[in-house]
Protein backbone atom coordinates (compact mmCIF):
# COMPACT_ATOMS: atom_id res chain seq x y z
CA UNK A 1 0.00 0.00 0.00
CA UNK A 2 3.13 2.36 0.20
CA UNK A 3 4.57 1.72 -2.77
CA UNK A 4 0.91 2.42 -4.39
CA UNK A 5 0.42 5.71 -2.15
CA UNK A 6 3.68 7.13 -3.45
CA UNK A 7 3.39 5.77 -6.58
CA UNK A 8 0.50 8.10 -7.15
CA UNK A 9 2.59 11.15 -5.31
CA UNK A 10 5.60 11.28 -7.72
CA UNK A 11 3.71 13.14 -10.89
CA UNK A 12 2.12 15.40 -8.86
CA UNK A 13 5.39 16.10 -6.27
CA UNK A 14 7.58 17.23 -9.59
CA UNK A 15 5.19 19.32 -11.06
CA UNK A 16 4.92 21.08 -7.64
CA UNK A 17 8.84 21.10 -6.93
CA UNK A 18 8.58 22.71 -10.58
CA UNK A 19 5.60 25.32 -9.37
CA UNK A 20 7.86 26.26 -6.15
CA UNK A 21 10.81 27.18 -8.29
CA UNK A 22 9.40 29.21 -10.54
CA UNK A 23 7.48 31.01 -7.41
CA UNK A 24 10.60 31.73 -6.21
CA UNK A 25 12.57 32.66 -9.49
CA UNK A 26 9.67 34.95 -9.88
CA UNK A 27 9.58 36.62 -6.50
CA UNK A 28 13.35 36.78 -6.26
CA UNK A 29 13.55 38.67 -9.89
CA UNK A 30 10.12 40.03 -10.44
CA UNK A 31 9.58 41.42 -7.04
CA UNK A 32 12.76 41.85 -5.72
CA UNK A 33 13.15 39.62 -2.66
CA UNK A 34 16.52 38.79 -1.36
CA UNK A 35 17.83 35.33 -0.95
CA UNK A 36 20.25 35.64 1.77
CA UNK A 37 20.60 31.83 2.85
CA UNK A 38 21.14 28.79 1.36
CA UNK A 39 18.63 27.72 -1.06
CA UNK A 40 19.49 23.86 -0.82
CA UNK A 41 18.02 23.96 2.72
CA UNK A 42 15.40 26.30 1.63
CA UNK A 43 14.95 23.54 -1.14
CA UNK A 44 14.30 20.82 1.46
CA UNK A 45 12.65 22.55 3.80
CA UNK A 46 10.15 22.99 0.45
CA UNK A 47 10.24 19.52 -0.20
CA UNK A 48 9.07 18.69 2.78
CA UNK A 49 5.92 21.21 2.82
CA UNK A 50 5.23 19.88 -0.43
CA UNK A 51 5.00 16.07 0.53
CA UNK A 52 3.08 17.25 3.57
CA UNK A 53 0.38 18.88 1.76
CA UNK A 54 0.27 16.22 -0.80
CA UNK A 55 -0.27 13.74 2.06
CA UNK A 56 -2.98 15.20 3.62
CA UNK A 57 -4.85 15.99 0.49
CA UNK A 58 -4.27 12.32 -0.25
CA UNK A 59 -5.85 11.68 3.14
CA UNK A 60 -8.43 13.53 2.62
CA UNK A 61 -9.61 12.45 -1.15
CA UNK A 62 -8.91 9.00 0.45
CA UNK A 63 -11.45 9.40 3.64
CA UNK A 64 -13.82 11.25 1.03
CA UNK A 65 -16.49 9.11 -0.77
CA UNK A 66 -17.05 11.80 -3.54
CA UNK A 67 -15.06 14.50 -5.74
CA UNK A 68 -16.98 16.99 -4.52
CA UNK A 69 -17.07 15.98 -0.71
CA UNK A 70 -13.04 15.97 -0.94
CA UNK A 71 -12.94 19.41 -2.17
CA UNK A 72 -15.66 21.12 0.23
CA UNK A 73 -13.32 19.01 2.93
CA UNK A 74 -10.00 20.34 1.48
CA UNK A 75 -11.49 24.26 1.72
CA UNK A 76 -13.32 24.21 4.88
CA UNK A 77 -11.48 22.33 7.22
CA UNK A 78 -7.86 22.27 5.38
CA UNK A 79 -6.99 25.78 3.49
CA UNK A 80 -9.07 28.62 5.49
CA UNK A 81 -7.63 27.51 8.79
CA UNK A 82 -4.01 26.67 7.35
CA UNK A 83 -4.59 30.68 5.39
CA UNK A 84 -5.68 31.89 9.29
CA UNK A 85 -3.68 30.15 11.41
CA UNK A 86 -0.02 30.30 9.54
CA UNK A 87 1.15 33.57 10.37
CA UNK A 88 1.25 34.42 6.33
CA UNK A 89 -1.99 36.24 6.49
CA UNK A 90 -2.15 37.43 10.45
CA UNK A 91 0.90 37.61 12.51
CA UNK A 92 0.11 34.79 15.14
CA UNK A 93 1.97 36.85 17.76
CA UNK A 94 -0.90 39.07 17.94
CA UNK A 95 -3.13 36.31 17.70
CA UNK A 96 -5.25 35.15 21.23
CA UNK A 97 -3.60 31.96 22.91
CA UNK A 98 -6.10 29.83 21.79
CA UNK A 99 -5.52 30.78 18.15
CA UNK A 100 -1.58 30.76 18.98
CA UNK A 101 -2.19 26.89 20.32
CA UNK A 102 -3.69 26.00 17.30
CA UNK A 103 -1.01 27.83 14.83
CA UNK A 104 1.83 25.63 16.63
CA UNK A 105 0.71 22.35 15.42
CA UNK A 106 -0.09 23.64 11.95
CA UNK A 107 2.83 22.53 9.78
CA UNK A 108 2.43 25.88 7.07
CA UNK A 109 3.07 28.17 9.97
CA UNK A 110 6.47 26.41 10.82
CA UNK A 111 7.18 26.62 6.50
CA UNK A 112 6.62 30.36 6.81
CA UNK A 113 8.74 30.86 9.38
CA UNK A 114 11.77 28.65 8.41
CA UNK A 115 11.69 30.45 4.52
CA UNK A 116 11.88 34.03 6.91
CA UNK A 117 14.93 33.29 8.44
CA UNK A 118 16.29 31.42 5.24
CA UNK A 119 15.46 33.76 2.99
CA UNK A 120 15.61 37.26 4.79
CA UNK A 121 17.88 36.53 7.28
CA UNK A 122 20.03 33.94 5.72
CA UNK A 123 20.72 31.53 8.80
CA UNK A 124 21.73 27.99 8.16
CA UNK A 125 19.95 24.92 9.18
CA UNK A 126 21.04 24.63 12.53
CA UNK A 127 18.50 27.94 12.93
CA UNK A 128 15.61 26.00 11.76
CA UNK A 129 15.71 22.76 13.06
CA UNK A 130 13.02 22.81 15.28
CA UNK A 131 10.51 24.18 12.41
CA UNK A 132 11.83 21.22 10.53
CA UNK A 133 11.40 19.30 13.57
CA UNK A 134 7.65 20.20 13.41
CA UNK A 135 7.30 19.67 9.44
CA UNK A 136 8.23 16.24 9.42
CA UNK A 137 6.42 15.41 12.23
CA UNK A 138 3.10 16.31 10.86
CA UNK A 139 4.85 14.72 7.42
CA UNK A 140 4.94 11.49 9.34
CA UNK A 141 1.24 11.80 10.85
CA UNK A 142 -0.48 12.18 7.36
CA UNK A 143 1.71 9.44 5.79
CA UNK A 144 0.56 7.22 8.76
CA UNK A 145 -3.05 8.11 8.08
CA UNK A 146 -2.93 7.51 4.53
CA UNK A 147 -0.99 4.16 4.83
CA UNK A 148 -3.88 3.06 7.52
CA UNK A 149 -6.66 4.69 5.38
CA UNK A 150 -4.91 2.29 2.77
CA UNK A 151 -4.95 -0.75 4.27
CA UNK A 152 -8.48 0.08 6.39
CA UNK A 153 -10.26 0.02 2.99
CA UNK A 154 -12.32 -3.35 1.54
CA UNK A 155 -11.23 -3.07 -1.70
CA UNK A 156 -7.42 -4.13 -0.93
CA UNK A 157 -8.34 -6.62 1.30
Amino acid sequence: TLELMLGKLITNLILNCVVAAIALALTHYVIGLPINGSLTVFAVLSLICVLTTMLLGTFISLSSATEANAISTAITVVCLPLLYFSGIIFPTDSMPDWANAISNVIYAKWYIEASRKILLQGVDFTYVIKDACFMLANMFLFLMLCVYKLKDDRWLK
